[in-house]
Order: C-alpha cells, then sequence, then structure tokens
C-alpha cells in the first residue's frame, strides 16, 4: 500500500512540473522577430556587377544581403573604422573618468572634468554611425 502511494505522489508531482512548465512557456533560447523577413526578391547581375556589389560589400564589412538592402532603403552606411575610433575615445575618457572618481582632485575640479567628460563621451556616441 505505502509503494501505490509514493508511485501515486511521484506522478502527481510529474504532472505538477509538466504543468508548470507549460504555463512558464518555453524558457531561454532567442526571442522571436516581430516583424519577420518572409518577402523575397530575385535580382539577376552580370558577373562583373556581382564582383562590384562584393567587393563593395565587403570594403564596408557587411555581407552582400545586408549592404544591398542597406542601398535599396536608402540608408547611409556606416563608417567602421572610423566608428572604431570614435568607440575607443570614448572607452578612454570613460577609463580617465573612472580615474578621477579616485580622489585625485578636489571636489570642485573633479565635478567640473567629470561633466566636460561626459559631454565628451556623449557627443561621441552620437557621431557614432550605427545600422
Amino acid at each position: 500500500m505505502d509503494d501505490f502511494y509514493k508511485k501515486l505522489q511521484e506522478e502527481l508531482e510529474a504532472e505538477a512540473k509538466k504543468k508548470k512548465s507549460v504555463e512558464y512557456g518555453k524558457l531561454g533560447g532567442r526571442p522571436k522577430k516581430e516583424i519577420r523577413k518572409t518577402e523575397r526578391i530575385t535580382l539577376r547581375f552580370t558577373p562583373e556587377e556581382m564582383q562590384t556589389i562584393i567587393s563593395k560589400s565587403e570594403e564596408k564589412k557587411l555581407n552582400t544581403t545586408d549592404y544591398c538592402r542597406l542601398i535599396l532603403n536608402e540608408k547611409t552606411l556606416p563608417n567602421f573604422e572610423q566608428n572604431k575610433i570614435l568607440i575607443e575615445y570614448a572607452n578612454n575618457f570613460s577609463r580617465i573618468s573612472n580615474y578621477m572618481k579616485m580622489g585625485i582632485f578636489n571636489e570642485n575640479e573633479k565635478g567640473e572634468l567629470i561633466k566636460e567628460i561626459k559631454n565628451l563621451i556623449s557627443e561621441l556616441r552620437e557621431k557614432i554611425q550605427w545600422l
């Protein structure tokens, strides 16, 4: 009789676990996109045109699909070299502001310098061209 109750209790616990997982849904994984890309267009190019597209997309460090999508949607292409330099500057200014917080300067100097550095960081981030 005890075995029967143990088995029954285990089955009930297993069923409760299943209900709980169904209630929470699938956990983890990549979230689903709100707008999926379902439409397709097919284009034909001459070998020279295709080579030009491939070379320009490699120059911009994009795959050919993203490069063509940006061109067709008339979006500005990001300048990755400039972005890389600007990100480096922003990181350096962040390090400097952290260094300032260590207590080497008095409060007035520190406040003014940190404010200026934060302004520079925000200006640099505004100049960065994202996709």
